[in-house]
């Protein structure tokens, strides 16, 4: 794995200064070689040219700290704020001083967010990716598996080089791999059969080039390389650092240690509490001998159980909307919604959504209704809903013991056996990796492997979900998977989610809440 710095923010007046710096320098130069000045004004150009340079090499502002500082002193000084991020700017120890003292001691570590990274994450394996992504205040974006072709580059973990499995290891990935470069030709072939006017069409066989490669993934192992693009602010960078060193695996440890190593010489101010609590990271140990003491003894296998919804939903929210534009307390809201038809609830619906596009948000007013799922699912299709990060997601360990997902295009090529026989060898192979090192496990199961997942979610955050998600250019299983969320949580509450739809459907689902001839 490699960690690269890639960005950080800067105050805009050091950037003004160094562009005027560095313009007086190219027009010396300039001068220089178009020999328009004497030797002594020469000299005397060489000499200013040199002393700028030198200003902006031995220059301690390139940094966000000064941003962090002087945002930090508004609530305190009644300068005018460019002045104060002058002052950060010029006394860059001075403001290192106060960050310590505002963000660590005095505990308003929301400062740190102003100060903005960039990182390019190279060779990271799929399985450490989710750790990454799952953090929440972050932004990532993955080489993808579904756009692109990748080759044999796995990780192959320390404990495994060291043991007896390194063979069988390297045996298993080189079939996986093998076996999906077979899906990937094979089922592209069976497309074009299918869909001859598409393969005879340069834009639309990339397409049927791009549904191969999404199914044909499922066979690849999690140790597979990826990269990563992530920008995070220096609180989150913080909290992610110290949550990686108190992973089990070794991969991502020394991914939070690299964090750190390119990020403090940048950063000393605002990135401090990165070393983890050993018995607190230790809760997870504790906790599962509860479940060691007292077996599963119903291993039900339903892809989408709902756990917990709102009480009276739509009203609920119906209350809000009006709560939210009016000066009434809330039993009143709640009272007169009580007091409606279901038409005139309708009618309250429709007042709030008039105008809504296929691309706006819904009003805040949806998240104070709470859902909650189970939900069994792949690793490729975990690989999508864990991008929706204002969800709460507390996913299990890969567990073998599940059915794992056969794409359709396999069965249809009639390739469910080799697929599935590949799979099988992974399985057996993770098995025996339990046996002397757990942690490493995981790397040889597949994207068709699945875990369970409790899924606590608001509706706004539903709508979201539903609109990417449920559109016919997602992803086929993340999208069955939300489409059986949202029937199910769509009856609970029917009046709330009744716009909740791909944005392929949006105009049609709109038009049918506003025609009085159709019901919803």
């Amino acid at each position: 794995m490699k960690v690269i710095l890639a960005g950080y923010n800067l105050d805009a007046e050091i950037l003004k200064d160094m562009r005027e710096r560095f313009e007086t320098i190219a027009r010396t130069l300039d001068s220089f070689h178009l020999k328009i000045l004497s030797e002594p004004e020469l000299r005397q150009a060489v000499e200013k040219a040199e002393r700028i340079a030198s200003e902006v090499l031995t220059k301690d502002n390139l940094t966000p700290e000064t941003l962090s500082a002087a945002y930090a002193r508004i609530s305190r000084l009644p300068l005018p704020i460019p002045e104060i991020r002058k002052a950060a700017r010029e006394g860059v120890a001075h403001a290192r001083r106060s960050n310590q003292q505002i963000v660590f001691e005095m505990g308003h570590r929301s400062i740190a967010e102003h100060a903005v990274f960039n990182f390019d994450i190279l060779d990271i394996s799929r399985l450490a990716t989710e750790f990454v992504e799952t953090n929440r205040l972050g932004s990532f974006t993955e080489k993808s598996q579904r756009y692109i072709r990748f080759e044999e580059d796995v990780l192959i973990p320390q404990d495994i080089v060291e043991s007896t499995l390194l063979a069988s290891y390297k045996e298993v990935v080189h079939r996986l791999f093998a076996t999906y470069k077979m899906l990937y030709e094979a089922i592209y072939q069976n497309l074009c059969r299918l869909y001859p006017d598409q393969a005879n069409d340069e834009k639309e066989s990339r397409q049927l080039q791009q549904m191969a490669g999404e199914d044909a993934r499922y066979v690849l192992p999690l140790a597979t390389f990826t990269q990563i693009g992530m920008t995070l602010n220096a609180r989150a960078l913080e909290w992610m650092i110290w949550k990686a060193k108190a992973h089990p695996l070794t991969e991502v440890k020394k991914f939070g240690q690299e964090l750190l190593t390119v990020t403090d010489r940048i950063t000393p101010s605002l990135v401090r509490y990165t070393e983890p609590n050993k018995e607190y990271c230790d809760t997870g140990t504790r906790l599962r001998k509860y479940l060691t003491d007292n077996p599963l003894t119903d291993r039900g296998e339903d892809r989408v159980r709902m756990l917990t919804s709102p009480k009276d939903g739509d009203d609920h929210l119906l209350a809000a909307l009006l709560f939210s534009k009016g000066t009434s307390i809330w039993e009143h809201c709640r009272q007169l919604v009580e007091s409606y038809d279901p038409e005139q609830k309708k009618s309250v619906f429709r007042s709030a959504m008039e105008g809504l596009g296929a691309n706006d948000p819904v009003w805040r007013e949806f998240e104070t209704l709470d859902f909650e799922f189970e939900v069994i699912l792949s690793a490729s299709a975990f690989a999508q809903l864990k991008r929706h990060r204002m969800s709460t997601q507390l996913a299990q360990p890969y567990d073998p013991d599940l059915s794992v997902v056969v794409p359709p295009s396999v069965s249809q090529a009639g390739l469910e056996e080799p697929f599935l026989n590949a799979v099988q060898e992974s399985t057996k192979l993770f098995r025996q990796i339990c046996k002397k090192s757990p942690s490493s496990a995981e790397y040889t199961l597949t994207n068709a492997h699945q875990r369970r997942l409790l899924l606590h979610v608001n509706a706004r955050e539903l709508y979201h979900m539903a609109r990417l998600r449920m559109d016919h250019t997602a992803q086929w299983e993340i999208r069955d998977i939300i489409t059986e969320i949202i029937g199910i949580a769509e009856k609970a509450c029917p009046l709330t989610l009744a716009l909740a739809v791909g944005k392929d459907r949006f105009e049609q689902r709109y038009g049918k809440l506003y025609d009085s001839d159709q019901s919803l």
